[in-house]
């Protein structure tokens, strides 16, 4: 049994425990304002029960310093300072606050406009823009003024009226063993680039409206065709007859490309039908 605290230490704790179950019990949610306007926005920092919508961005570190280092290097400079010169606290470590100081205190977002690629290899030229919005998919492009990128919810409900497949679909698909994306749409036909991680595997599966054909392109792959199982290595392909129980795993240590070809009727991911897989799915790949 361990040491009873003293009386002091048992009363601070005991506050600490009622104050945290205090803090994290549920509260229902009333409303939610969109960009209230200032007189709206100062009576609810004024009453201080309101909840705050935070903006949060997500990229790797090698792009993000890329950015600063060619549009803000004096930024970079200040912080790679307070970086230099941190310091140990138990298991914390704190930046310089002296060197941080000298950090220009400006937001991270765009000024006035923004445009946005996120097709490798596509760039968006801009000339003579003023608060303009413009990010580029591979599937569809985004233009709006930079004050109405709220509306885009209209945008995505017109495309969903029309059954575009944009509004409810990536052209990129990430999934637990990899990911693929679509490169040719026909009417009998569907091409996709598909990217296996290292030691990862599709499911055992087989179709009823497709057959499929495959090449790969990286690295190598072990192929499951029925009772057939062997390895197709780059340059090499093999062909899924319609009906037929399949797999792809990817035995190496660095990722598997491959181009499939689909031929058939009918292209949805709903047309699987899964035998065996390592992680528990019931239905799409």
């Amino acid at each position: 049994m361990p040491p009873l605290l003293p009386r002091s230490q048992r009363h601070r704790r005991a506050n600490l425990s009622h104050s945290a179950s205090a803090l994290t019990a549920p509260v229902p949610l009333k409303s939610f304002v969109e960009k209230p306007d200032a007189e709206t926005a100062a009576k609810m920092l004024a009453e201080g029960r309101y909840l705050w919508n935070a903006g949060i961005f997500l990229f790797s570190v090698p792009t993000i310093l890329a950015a600063f280092k060619k549009h803000a290097p004096d930024l970079v400079t200040a912080v790679q300072a307070s970086l230099d010169a941190i310091t140990f606290d138990l298991g914390f470590t704190r930046l310089d606050p002296n060197a941080w100081k000298n950090a220009q205190a400006i937001s991270i977002d765009c000024t006035n406009t923004m445009l946005r690629s996120e097709v490798e290899g596509q760039a968006i030229v801009g000339i003579g823009l003023d608060d303009i919005v413009a990010v580029a998919m591979p599937d569809a492009v985004l233009i709006p003024h930079k004050g109405r990128t709220q509306e885009v919810k209209h945008a995505v409900a017109a495309l969903k009226e029309k059954q575009a497949p944009q509004a409810e679909t990536f052209p990129k698909d990430h999934r637990p063993w990899g990911w693929f994306e679509s490169l040719v749409v026909g009417d009998r036909f569907h091409v996709k680039r598909i990217v296996v991680h290292p030691g990862a595997a599709l499911s055992l599966q087989s179709h009823h409206h497709r057959s499929e054909h495959w090449i790969v392109v990286e690295g190598t792959a072990r192929v499951t065709i029925d009772d057939d199982i062997k390895l197709v290595t780059e340059n090499q392909s093999v062909y899924i007859p319609l009906g037929a129980v399949h797999r792809m795993e990817n035995p190496g240590k660095v990722p598997m490309v491959l181009i499939e070809i689909q031929t058939g009727n009918y292209f949805g991911e709903d047309d699987i039908i899964r035998y065996e897989d390592v992680y528990a799915r019931d239905e799409r790949d």
